[in-house]
């Protein structure tokens, strides 16, 4: 049975945030201690993390993807997503909850959303060298990541991004 998810808001009023987090920054409450640390553009303009360093656990929101292809949207930036994962791997999580997916390890986390990244920027920068025009993107070999869900409706869409923006670098 679905909670009345709905109902369950009831009563409250939505305030949006007073600051925004700028740097990384530490917080407790109810008796647990966690940091939010800002990453910057990824999938979106501003992704942060949620780290418990005491558990070696981190909450990756939108800036990983696990189980089920990316989305690079016109709202993402996919070269700060790929330095992001410079931040998340400095802090080793044991545990990795994404913003799409189970919770996983670094190395799944790594394979699913980073190396996908990498793997496109490269192919890419391949067409762009050789004069290649935007539909050429057709082209590119993604099979290797076709385990993951939503690959045939994102696939083509994300090489296009990652076109858009590489061509204007």
């Amino acid at each position: 049975m679905r909670s009345n998810v709905q109902g369950a808001w009831e009563g409250t009023q939505p305030e949006p945030a007073r600051e925004q987090i700028k740097a990384a920054t530490q917080f407790e409450l109810g008796g647990v201690s966690f940091s939010v640390i800002p990453l910057g553009p990824t999938h979106t303009s501003n992704e942060s993390l949620v780290w418990l360093e005491q558990d070696a656990v981190l909450f990756s929101g939108d800036s990983v993807y696990v189980e089920r292809m990316l989305n690079v949207g016109p709202q993402s930036q996919h070269r700060p997503w790929i330095e992001a994962f410079t931040t998340i791997e400095a802090l080793n999580p044991k545990v990795l909850v994404p913003g799409h997916g189970h919770p996983t390890t670094l190395k799944v986390a790594q394979r699913d959303t980073r190396d996908y990244l990498v793997y496109l920027r490269e192919q890419v920068a391949e067409l762009l060298d050789a004069g290649s025009d935007i539909q050429s993107v057709n082209t590119i070999d993604q099979s290797r990541f076709s385990y993951l869900a939503a690959y045939e409706e994102l696939h083509g869409r994300n090489a296009q991004r990652v076109y858009e923006e590489m061509e204007w670098e």
